[in-house]
């Protein structure tokens, strides 16, 4: 009986050891996938890597619609878009090799830098002249002007704007455009002396009518120049409002100023002087506030409101009468008439 035994054991060690070598034979060790070239970091514009492993990759996918992934023979190339956003984002992307083994890899995009330090209006005389103003960015920015004496320069951090001199007896305006994806800025640059704005405008503006009707209308007036930073501005012969030249085509006028003087100084004499009026038609003659006259970018004169005014916004303006120098409530005869929305065009 035990000899039955002992034959039966000696087969099943038999038929186990065979098994056994079966298996062996059958058995594939999982391949692991190493990467051994990869930039995981990538510009915020258009940028560029491979990505090298231990095994050639055979499939490569992500879900980024910013990101894209191409097999180059036993490599992926990785490419990004231009990412327009100021902050990174980031993005994961899987490989596979021909045996199965993956690797999930990790990439990262910076945000855009775009910041244009200091970038208000640059004010100018008429002679040559350049200006540098701070300027940072971490992608290509495409700079353009609007007019040929404009020329620009970029360095590591600046901007520098070069303007010619303005020989045209005329004031010009132009500007430096910057675009980087959907940031833009621009610099508008203003050069004139207050000998270009000396000479003969047709003034427009509205009045309102006896039926209080609005109707446009025009004038004659005349820029004059008083000294190096004053002028007067004459509505025909009839009157005339002092102005104090600020640069840059802005002149400033004053509420409050007699315009016409009485023959006599008789206590039934009249002064007719400016006021400046608001949008509701609130009127001003405090001698604190004021209105600009300011070059536009097609080199019209428009009066603007300045911010100066105690009652709010006044971009308009008029000449009303007192019967006595230092006006008030109490010496106000009338509104003599009312120049809205007014501007000038050189003739």
């Amino acid at each position: 009986m035990n000899k039955i035994f002992g034959f039966l054991l000696l087969v099943a060690g038999c038929l186990f050891t065979a098994s056994c070598n079966d298996d062996n034979a059958n058995y594939v060790a999982p391949s692991t996938l190493k990467i051994l070239k990869a930039k995981t970091y990538f510009k915020a514009d258009l940028d560029t890597t491979v990505v090298v492993a231990s095994t050639p990759i055979t499939e490569a996918t992500t879900e980024a619609t910013w990101l894209k992934a191409e097999i180059k023979g036993d490599s992926v190339q990785l490419s990004t878009q231009s990412n327009d956003n100021l902050t990174s984002r980031g993005a994961q992307v899987l490989l596979k090799d021909a045996k199965g083994a993956s690797f999930t890899l990790s990439v990262t995009q910076e945000g855009s830098v775009f910041s244009l330090e200091n970038n208000s209006d640059l004010v100018l005389e008429d002679e040559a002249a350049s200006s540098k103003f701070k300027f940072n960015t971490n992608r290509k920015v495409t700079i353009s002007t609007t007019a040929d004496w404009l020329q620009t320069k970029t360095d590591a951090d600046s901007l520098t704007i070069s303007v010619a001199k303005n020989t045209t007896g005329k004031p010009r305006v132009g500007y430096v455009k910057l675009a980087l994806g959907g940031f833009k800025d621009s610099i508008r640059v203003v050069q004139t002396s207050i000998d270009d704005l000396v000479g003969h405008y047709t003034l427009k503006y509205e009045t309102v009518t006896i039926d209080k009707k609005i109707e446009s209308k025009e004038l004659e007036v005349e820029i004059t120049k008083v000294t190096k930073d004053s002028i007067s501005l004459h509505f025909g012969n009839a009157y005339s409002w002092g102005g104090k030249y600020k640069g840059g085509g802005i002149f400033a006028f004053k509420a409050g100023e007699t315009v016409l003087k009485p023959q006599n100084t008789s206590a039934n004499s009249n002064y007719l002087k400016s006021v400046l009026i608001s949008n509701k038609g609130e009127m001003t003659f405090k001698k604190t506030d004021s209105i600009n006259l300011e070059l536009t970018n097609d080199n019209k004169l428009k009066f603007v409101s300045n911010g100066s005014s105690h009652i709010g916004e006044t971009p308009h303006f008029g000449f009303a009468l007192f019967n006595k120098e230092d006006a008030d409530q109490t010496n106000f005869l009338g509104l003599y008439g009312s120049y809205l929305d007014p501007y000038m065009i050189a003739k």
